[in-house]
C-alpha cells in the first residue's frame, strides 16, 4: 500500500540526472556501479547506456564499478561480468568514447566454495575488464 502523496518513483535515468544536477561542479560527481543501474531498471540495456553516457560527457564519473547482474528491478542476482545481462562492452565503449580516464573495480563479486575468500573471482573480474579495455580500444587502433 502506497502511503498518501507519494508518486510513482523516478526512473533510475531521471533521479541520477536530478541528483548530478544539484552541484553544478566539477568535483560533484558519481562512483557508479553499473550492477546498481541494473538493478533499478526493468530494461537496462536500453536505460544504461544513456544514463552512462550522460553522465560520462560531463565528466560526472569519478570511479566505476563494473558489476554484472541476472534479472532486474527487485528480482536480481549478482553474477560474474560475463554471465549477467548488461553489455559490458558497449558500456566500455561509451567510457572510451567519452574520455573516461578513471579506475574500473571489479565488485560484488559471487563466492564459490572453491573460493571462498572471492580472490580468485576478483582475480577474473579484474582480467574481464582488462579485456573489455582492450577489445574496445583494439576497434580505434
Amino acid at each position: 500500500m502506497r502511503a498518501s502523496g507519494i508518486s510513482t518513483p523516478p526512473s533510475i535515468y531521471t533521479a541520477y540526472k536530478k541528483y548530478e544536477e544539484i552541484v553544478d561542479s566539477p568535483w560533484n560527481g558519481f562512483q557508479l556501479d553499473v550492477g546498481v543501474i541494473g538493478e533499478g531498471s526493468t530494461n537496462v540495456n536500453r536505460t544504461e547506456p544513456p544514463l552512462v553516457q550522460y553522465l560520462a560527457e560531463r565528466g560526472k564519473i569519478k570511479q566505476v564499478h563494473m558489476r554484472n547482474i541476472k534479472g532486474e528491478l527487485n528480482d536480481f542476482q549478482e553474477v560474474y561480468p560475463d554471465e549477467g545481462v548488461i553489455d559490458l562492452f558497449k558500456i566500455m565503449r561509451i567510457f572510451r568514447d567519452a574520455g573516461y580516464e578513471g579506475a574500473f573495480l571489479p565488485d560484488h563479486m559471487p563466492a564459490s566454495l572453491g573460493d571462498p575468500g572471492k580472490l580468485q573471482a576478483f582475480a577474473f573480474g579484474y582480467g574481464y575488464i582488462h579485456a573489455l579495455i582492450n577489445g574496445v580500444n583494439s576497434e580505434v587502433s
